[in-house]
């Protein structure tokens, strides 16, 4: 049986309403790995890609947000304020550059497998993201408020989109920062830096 008629029959098994669920799970990892294994690109780590990735979504959600900043949000800044202020256009070309590497990665590199830990590593590091990043919103409003004395924040049409954007990108570079500490075993053996074979 050749690999496309394999992975054709396991896309009709995962698909198949009549199987339970734990039984279409095990078609759909069945899948996922002949498909990685048909796959002629080169192997990655999951660590090594989720370090690249985590790169590139902190830079994107810092890049969201910079763009949503009125001249007058960066006043406190000083010497920087203007430089800043005339200059917030540059994040565009640079969050098109972070794409484009993130692109080049996806085509050059097959992405790696989770296993059942690193399932599990993943889910806790979502929800505990999430909360990382929702404590640091509460905690930089405070200080803006709080500390730098200021009355309000104007969220417009203009610069809510990119406001959403921004924490979304950030919360999810915050769940593989925290992924990266919980996958981590300390072992320093070349297994961790090769794909699933």
């Amino acid at each position: 049986m050749t690999s496309n008629e394999k992975m054709q029959k396991l896309a009709q098994r995962y698909h198949d309403k009549s199987l339970s669920r734990a039984e279409r799970r095990d078609a759909y990892k069945a899948l996922e790995l002949e498909r990685y294994r048909a796959d002629k690109r080169k192997p990655i780590s999951l660590r090594l890609y989720t370090l690249i990735t985590c790169i590139l979504e902190l830079f994107t959600g810092f890049s969201f947000i910079a763009m949503s900043f009125d001249i007058r949000y960066l006043s406190y800044l000083g010497p920087f304020n203007n430089f800043l202020g005339e200059h917030l256009w540059l994040f565009w070309p640079l969050f098109l550059s972070a794409i484009f590497i993130m692109v080049y990665f996806e085509s050059k590199y097959k992405k790696p497998l989770y296993d059942e830990l690193s399932y599990q590593n993943m889910s806790k590091a979502n929800s505990i993201g999430f909360i990382v990043m929702s404590s640091v919103l509460l905690i930089s409003a405070f200080l803006y408020f709080t500390l730098l004395h200021h009355k309000t924040l104007v969220i417009t049409s203009e610069n809510y989109c990119e406001i959403i954007l921004g924490f979304f990108w950030l919360v999810r570079s915050a769940s593989k920062i925290i992924f990266l500490i919980l996958d981590y075993n300390g072992s320093k053996s070349d297994d961790d830096f090769v794909g699933v074979e």
